[in-house]
């Protein structure tokens, strides 16, 4: 394996990428919505606004999802936060 030179996925915040893309495997036959709702301390409103700016649609399945997707989510969430939100375990 050959490390790259930059990154395919540029992150703002690493630890929330990790915490959005378990937050959406944590339970099984679940939306992304669904799951990141259940998963995370994230307001409903606000995830479906970040699944709409990122052209998401919220009643489809985590594994659906590209790495770019769970980027893209996670840093639109990064946005909208000061702190670290842990996924709820």
């Amino acid at each position: 394996l050959k490390k790259l030179k930059t990154p395919k996925i540029e992150l703002e915040n690493k630890e929330l990428f990790l915490a959005i893309v378990k937050a959406s495997f944590l339970n099984r036959r679940k939306t992304l919505i669904n799951g990141l709702t259940m998963n995370t301390s994230f307001d409903k409103a606000v995830l479906l606004e970040v699944l709409e700016v990122c052209q998401i649609a919220p009643g489809i399945r985590g594994e659906t999802l590209t790495g770019s997707d769970f980027g893209r989510i996670a840093n639109e969430l990064n946005k909208r936060v000061d702190v670290l939100v842990e996924p709820i375990v």
